[in-house]
């Protein structure tokens, strides 16, 4: 796995990194409809569950079942999430990572590599996908094309939250998942996904009615 993820950055990350956002959204979605067909054609796409032995957690008077590898996912995830945030804020590598994010050419001007910087940013996302996907794994059902939705959902989380801001990225998913389980109650398990993506809708409207008011200064 190393080395694909090597051969991904330099055949496909490392051409789309300077460009522009939009380009760098679409290399994404066609490595991930590549994965996805690569899962298919090699095991099959058959949905799968596996089951962690976890168990279940009743609370008030059993009306709340809580499933404990969902709590257990739940922790895990937190616990990266600090993690994660306290490394970028406090660690040599991390300032460079958030100083490139916020102006590369500058970053490389005062002697930060921002080509190792780049390639240090896409190995620690590929950890924490593989950290998800194993989390994942425990708490719902595995199929090739489950990666979708969650591009999706982590594409929304980071237009709400803003580009650099972890402790925001944070809030928005939990945010994110508490829409969704309204609106899975309210709505039903099929319009669950569904609702992610009208929710994506508008917040992309929002944004582009807001920036098309926003006052620019003249050249």
């Amino acid at each position: 796995m190393y080395f694909v993820g090597i051969a991904i950055y330099k055949l496909v990350i490392n051409k789309v990194v300077d460009r522009d956002l939009f380009i760098s959204i679409l290399a994404t979605f066609g490595i991930s409809i590549l994965f996805m067909q690569l899962m298919n054609f090699a095991f099959g796409a058959d949905v799968v569950l596996a089951n962690s032995g976890y168990g279940t957690t009743m609370l008030f008077d059993n009306n709340v079942v809580l499933p404990n590898s969902k709590i257990f996912s739940a922790f895990i995830s937190i616990v990266f999430a600090i993690c994660l945030v306290i490394y970028m804020k406090k660690s040599k590598l991390g300032r460079a990572i958030r100083a490139t994010a916020q102006n590369a050419r500058a970053a490389k001007i005062l002697g930060v590599d921002t080509e190792k910087v780049y390639a240090a940013t896409f190995g620690i996302n590929a950890a924490l996908c593989g950290v998800a996907g194993a989390l994942i794994s425990i708490t719902f059902t595995i199929h090739p094309y489950m990666g979708l939705p969650y591009t999706i959902r982590s594409f929304m989380i980071v237009i709400v939250a803003g580009l650099g801001n972890l402790p925001g990225v944070a809030m928005s998913g939990m945010g994110l998942g508490v829409f969704e389980e309204f609106a899975d109650y309210i709505l039903g398990t099929e319009f669950r996904i569904g609702s992610v993506f009208l929710l994506l809708v508008l917040i992309l409207v929002y944004r582009r009615f807001k920036l098309s008011r926003k006052r620019e200064y003249l050249k």
